[in-house]
């Protein structure tokens, strides 16, 4: 699997609705340098870029499941 590099953000809940609306009415324009995904927290990415959520992750990409139903039956219960 190919490596490339992604921007992350870090916006509070209010600021990122703050922004969103501002976009969808046009007085705002991201630039093309700007983060796609944003988190509320450096805690709430981490948990997100956890270890096994990247390991769950590449795996849905190399197994290419029709949905993530078909990837849950695979999935081991906690």
């Amino acid at each position: 699997m190919a490596t490339r590099a992604i921007t992350l953000g870090i916006l509070s809940r209010e600021d990122y609705a703050k922004r969103t609306i501002a976009i969808a009415e046009g007085t705002y324009t991201p630039g093309r340098d700007e983060p796609k995904i944003w988190f509320e927290s450096l805690s709430s990415m981490a948990d997100t870029l956890s270890n096994d959520n990247q390991a769950l992750l590449r795996q849905i990409v190399e197994e290419k499941p029709l949905s993530l139903g078909d990837r849950a039956t695979d999935m081991p219960k906690a």
